[in-house]
Order: structure tokens, then sequence, then C-alpha cells
């Protein structure tokens, strides 16, 4: 069944407040971590909902930001033990917060984030 015009803006509107909130997760996790992963999760429940809208770029670039993330904090903390996993991890966190930042600014704009598989 097909949601009515009224049905889909709440739907629409309800999706972006939810990507609006993991945006905001992500942000706290520069200071807090464990809001990373609240952020990530809700966005793997909410790309669904997303589907067929430009909230999916969104969730799909939270996503991909997240386990980027991820896996270059593991290389660079390993790396660490050589010293060169110190500007690995500084350079994370400025990649990191460009990201946030970028992807914040286009939802408000409500623009779709372009290349979701470029890494900037």
């Amino acid at each position: 069944m097909t949601p009515t015009a009224p049905e889909a803006d709440v739907r629409d509107r309800r999706t972006r407040n939810t990507v609006h909130a993991a945006y905001g997760l992500y942000a706290l996790s520069l200071f807090f971590g464990a809001p990373l992963l609240a952020g990530v999760v809700i966005a793997y429940l909410k790309r669904r909902d997303a589907a067929g809208t430009f909230y999916r770029s969104h969730v799909d670039w939270l996503i991909r930001t997240f386990w980027i993330a991820v896996v270059v904090a593991i290389i660079g903390t390993v790396l660490s033990i050589v010293l060169i996993g110190v500007p690995i991890l500084v350079l994370l966190g400025v990649w990191f917060v460009y990201r946030v930042v970028k992807g914040w600014l286009l939802l408000a704009e409500d623009r779709p984030v372009g290349d979701v598989n470029a890494l900037l």
C-alpha cells in the first residue's frame, strides 16, 4: 500500500529528524565514544525508511563513515607502537569531523550527499 501525500510527508519528516539525531550522536562521539555506536545503529535501522529518498545517501554516508573510522582507528592504534599511528589517529579525527560536518550541512539544506562511496 502506497502512503498518501500527508503520510509520506510525516514519514519523511521523521526520517529527517532521525538522521539529524544520528549526525548529532556522531558529533557527540568526538567527546564520548559510546554515542557513535548508537548513531550507527540508528543509521542501520533507518535504512529501509530512507529507501527511495535522498535521506538514503545520508544513512549510507553515516554507515560508511563508521566502518572506515573503525578500521583506521584499529590500524592507527596498532601502529602507535612505532609512533606512526599517532598522526594516523589525528588525521582520522580531522577526517571524521569533516564527514560529519559535510553530511550534516547537506542534510540541513535538504540535499543528498554526493558520492557516498567517496572517502572525502
